[in-house]
């Protein structure tokens, strides 16, 4: 029986092919993850504003925080799942024409000693010049309500 056999020029363009779609899918992803991104400074800033004008530097003033945190948090673990996604895309760029293993694979677990963590997200530049604001914003606003006794 005759096996069929690939020419080099057809498997080239048949890796090339699953390196477009691959690269394609890792684009949707990282277009999610940053419109979740936004989405969630954007409800961070509505809750953050709308809890410091309910309690108007009252003794609840501390309840944004907590709100705080919880946006913090997610929004550094979106940041976190994007680093992790970018250096899927760099191992796909790199490798994808010279190797099939994870093929059209997009679990981004074996990237993970590769990017820095959670931790490290959450206190990036970005997220903590954009949330820190906001926690000094709330520290002061219940520091005053304290001080002015109220």
């Amino acid at each position: 029986m005759k096996q069929a056999t690939i020419s080099a020029g057809e498997q080239l363009r048949h890796r090339r092919e699953i390196l477009f779609k691959e690269v394609d899918l890792i684009q949707s992803v990282l277009d999610r993850m940053f419109r979740a991104s936004f989405f969630v400074k954007g409800w961070a800033v509505a809750i953050a504003i709308g809890i410091a004008w309910a309690s108007a530097g009252g003794p609840r003033s501390w309840l944004a925080a907590p709100a705080l945190l919880a946006f913090w948090s997610l929004d550094a673990f979106f940041l976190h799942q994007e680093r992790l996604y970018r250096a899927l895309y760099l191992w796909v760029i790199t490798y994808r024409l010279t190797r099939d293993e994870f093929s059209l694979d997009l679990r981004v677990a074996r990237f993970h000693g590769e990017t820095a963590g959670l931790l490290a997200a959450f206190f990036s530049r970005t997220l903590l010049g954009f949330y820190g604001i906001f926690a000094l914003l709330s520290l002061a606003a219940a520091l005053l309500a304290k001080v002015g006794g109220r």
